[in-house]
């Protein structure tokens, strides 16, 4: 009887924690916890690394996150989240060219994630290459698929549109000063 109920416990525990991750909804504070939790047992679980990463990389831990998403990489180099994902981490630490090679792994592998186009954009618009990036948004803006990343397409299409404005303007502004 006692083991009976120590795996019915077991079995609603495991169930209330997959949940949490399924549903993404924690602090971050409390998603992290929950996460090396769940990789002490399950130490090869990619999607957990690549949530992990994500904690680490919105709380400003960059070395830590890029060390979760390299560590999906070495498992599953094809892992086009845990490619963009450091891609991100690389942009904030103003790795561009690093991260611009990523994003366009990334967009390659996964044409219709609008978001990486913004991504690959912001990189390239670093690398002061203007009309490169203006031409990625323009991609980007084209597309008609949904966004992966739990946004409304128009979030995600307005963020392209408003950096395209900003790169005509800049160019806009380099031509009155040439006159």
């Amino acid at each position: 009887r006692f083991l009976l109920y120590g795996a019915i416990l077991f079995l609603c525990g495991s169930t209330a924690a997959r949940a949490h991750i399924e549903e993404g909804n924690m602090p971050d504070s409390v998603a992290e916890m929950e996460y090396r939790i769940l990789l002490e047992f399950k130490p090869n679980n990619l999607e957990v690394r690549n949530r992990l990463g994500m904690v680490l990389f919105r709380t400003n831990r960059f070395e830590e996150a890029a060390q979760e998403f390299r560590y999906v990489l070495e498992r599953e180099p094809a892992n086009l989240d845990a490619a963009g994902a450091l891609a991100l981490v690389f942009l904030a630490q103003e790795r561009t060219r690093e991260a611009v090679d990523l994003l366009r792994q990334v967009v390659a592998g996964k044409p219709a994630d609008i978001l990486s186009y913004y991504h690959l954009g912001r990189g390239l618009e670093h690398l002061g290459r203007e009309e490169e990036a203006a031409e990625t948004y323009r991609a980007g803006l084209a597309l008609k698929a949904p966004d992966f990343h739990g946004r409304p397409p128009e979030t995600t299409r307005r963020l392209l549109q408003n950096a395209l404005e900003k790169i005509k303007a800049g160019s806009l502004q380099k031509e009155d000063e040439n006159s």
